[in-house]
């Protein structure tokens, strides 16, 4: 049986979680606050969420349970290669995006940022496409002098201090899965089988049935806990690309029009944002060029 929420304990938890992260939730979503937050409620052995509320407020003060509440309130849907005709668009463009003018003069600066990045599966369905296409078209193809390829493999693999792929989330409960790297079978079958072999080990005994990240991949990307809402960008670079995919629909109008003026100020010129299925920029003040459904570019 559900623990019972009344008005004001729901418009407390509403402004609370929306001072945390941003993230609003409507009067509709009282059923979804009530049935997850309960889980924190058993785990917490409380038995009302006027208990839960007062513990957050006045008896954590390093921000562990509030944590806690924000990865059982956010929804982490994702996939590999989730809307692939946004990798085929990167695929199709990274020359004009600048990637293989910067790794032909070995600057290694190349950026971007996962935002919203969930147990991983995106950011490292990027870390493959970029991947592959360097190895196989990219400045130093398939075919010439492997010797030559080495330098190229070895920036994007991030040996560079600097890294590739930035990823971060809100919660650090998925940060922490998407680390570790390792899925499910059922998680993988998304993936082709040539890259599969290429950037995965599969495990065998007490692992059988999971795919481990192979090292290569890991080494592209940096995963951090961070905010959408800081005031600083996640690295001190301007960013090549931004993903922030099926991620704005979880704020009002307000808190969209103070990201996409963010992404705006933070990317290159000639950058590209990549939103979600769901999301557009149509009806808000931008300054970003339209490309096709759910991707821009910074003029």
């Amino acid at each position: 049986m559900l623990i019972p929420l009344k008005d004001r304990e729901f418009q407390l938890f509403q402004e609370l979680i929306f001072r945390e992260s941003r993230i609003y939730l409507s009067p509709a979503k009282r059923e979804l606050v009530q049935v997850r937050l309960s889980k924190r409620l058993r785990a917490k052995g409380m038995s009302s969420f006027k208990e839960y509320y007062h513990y957050l407020a006045y008896e954590d003060p390093e921000g562990e349970e509030i944590n806690r509440m924000l990865d059982v309130i956010s929804t982490h849907q994702t996939a590999f290669f989730r809307e692939p005709e946004q990798f085929q668009f990167l695929v199709n463009h990274l020359p004009l995006a600048g990637m293989e003018e910067k790794t032909g003069k070995g600057e290694k600066k190349i950026r971007i940022w996962s935002a919203g990045c969930s147990t991983g599966e995106e950011p490292y369905s990027i870390a493959m496409t970029l991947y592959d296409w360097f190895l196989d078209k990219g400045p130093w193809g398939v075919g010439r002098d492997p010797r030559q390829q080495r330098p190229l493999l070895s920036s994007i693999e991030g040996t560079d201090p600097e890294c590739l792929i930035i990823a971060t989330d809100i919660s650090q409960g998925v940060v922490e899965r998407a680390l570790r790297g390792i899925y499910p079978e059922e998680k993988v079958r998304a993936i082709p089988t040539e890259q599969l072999r290429r950037h995965f080990q599969m495990g065998y005994g007490r692992s059988e049935g999971h795919y481990r990240v192979k090292e290569h991949l890991k080494r592209m990307v940096r995963f951090m806990q961070w905010n959408l809402f800081d005031k600083t960008p996640p690295v001190k670079d301007p960013l090549d690309l931004i993903f922030c995919r099926n991620v704005l629909i979880y704020f009002n109008k307000e808190s969209q029009r103070e990201l996409i003026q963010k992404f705006y100020r933070w990317l290159q010129p000639g950058g590209y944002l990549f939103l979600g299925h769901s999301e557009s920029l149509i009806g808000m003040p931008h300054r970003f060029q339209y490309v096709q459904p759910t991707v821009y570019r910074k003029g």
